[in-house]
């Protein structure tokens, strides 16, 4: 009965050993590639850093060009100004000795008017005034004023598309942190249920390892020993990986920010599907809103340039099937109007 257990024991061991080198193979295999996007991302500050120097030097060297040319144009511009203040002083006089000439006549002239010319050139001036009045009721800009009042609460078109730019955009942003989400979700979840399973094994074979005798086989309960040292140190080790890179942080922050965009877009979605005569004011629904987007944009949560590129690879392959992801079908609804009932 001994070497029976003995040899399942063994086997089972052996499984074990197995299912542990596969998973730390793929753990090692992924902090290479973590080391090599980390190193890429130095090169890239650091030739950044290069590219912004350079162009402070040539700032620099620009700054001293403009004041080179500030000193010049202020000593033109002085010539300019007195050459100026002459010219307007001679125009001055003449323009002067010409107004008192012109007045002169037209007093002269307005004196031999008659009655008749009189009431002929006010009449003339009265159908002036009416026909201009009617090509300015006629014009391009009154009819623009005039369909633009016709707007139902401010919903005008570019309104409308501003708000529909926000939908579009949101909708985008929330896909992508799905797509990660449901990455990090799968690895978290790997090392949760690996820890578990060797957990679990090292507390069987700590009950029964109780009921064999020390004394009668020291070379089982040695290794029994050591099989429940290295099972400890191996659950010890995947939950320290998942708070070293911190995967359940990601995966919290990622669902809190999913939530917060879905709830923005439920409220510009609700807007849109409404008729025009049904929503609220359209300025004080963008003023309200857009303090919300801008919100959304600055606190969104930190997102690996890698994972960024995976997602937005599923992104546009979901137009061309929308069946590859299914969070396309939850924002691929249509927003007609609504008919006032």
């Amino acid at each position: 009965m001994i070497r029976v257990f003995i040899w399942i024991f063994k086997h089972l061991i052996y499984t074990i050993i197995c299912y542990l080198i596969f998973s730390f193979y793929k753990t090692s295999i992924y902090l290479k590639y973590k080391l090599l996007f980390f190193l890429m991302e130095n090169i890239t500050d650091k030739e950044n850093t290069d590219n912004q120097l350079s162009n402070i030097k040539e700032t620099v060297v620009e700054i001293n060009v403009l004041e080179e040319l500030k000193d010049k144009n202020h000593n033109i511009s002085d010539g300019l100004k007195n050459k100026f203040e002459h010219v307007s002083d001679e125009l001055k006089n003449k323009f002067e000795h010409v107004s008192d000439e012109l007045r002169n006549n037209f007093e002269n002239i307005s004196d031999e008017l008659s009655a008749s010319d009189n009431y002929k050139l006010h009449s003339d001036f009265r159908r002036n005034n009416v026909l201009n009045a009617r090509s300015d009721e006629d014009s391009p800009e009154n009819h623009s004023t005039s369909s633009a009042s016709r707007n139902h609460n401010n919903w005008s078109e570019k309104n409308t598309k501003t708000v529909k730019k926000w939908k579009d955009k949101v909708a985008q942003i929330s896909f992508v942190s799905q797509a990660v989400l449901e990455k990090y979700k799968k690895i978290l979840s790997r090392y949760q249920i690996a820890s578990l399973i060797i957990s679990s094994i090292a507390a069987l074979l700590s009950t029964s390892s109780l009921s064999i005798e020390e004394n009668r086989y020291p070379r089982i309960s040695l290794t029994l020993k050591i099989i429940l040292a290295f099972l400890t140190t191996s659950s010890a080790i995947s939950s320290g990986i998942v708070k070293i890179f911190k995967y359940d942080e990601i995966v919290e922050n990622l669902a809190k920010y999913i939530e917060s965009i879905d709830n923005f877009y439920g409220a510009v979605s609700s807007a849109l599907i409404l008729n025009s005569k049904l929503r609220e004011d359209a300025i004080e629904f963008i003023k309200r809103e857009n303090k919300n987007f801008q919100t959304l944009m600055m606190n969104g949560p930190n997102i690996d340039p890698s994972d960024y590129e995976m997602a937005m690879s599923k992104y546009q392959k979901s137009f061309e099937n929308p069946k590859y992801y299914r969070q396309k079908q939850k924002y691929g609804n249509t927003t007609d109007e609504m008919d006032i009932v």
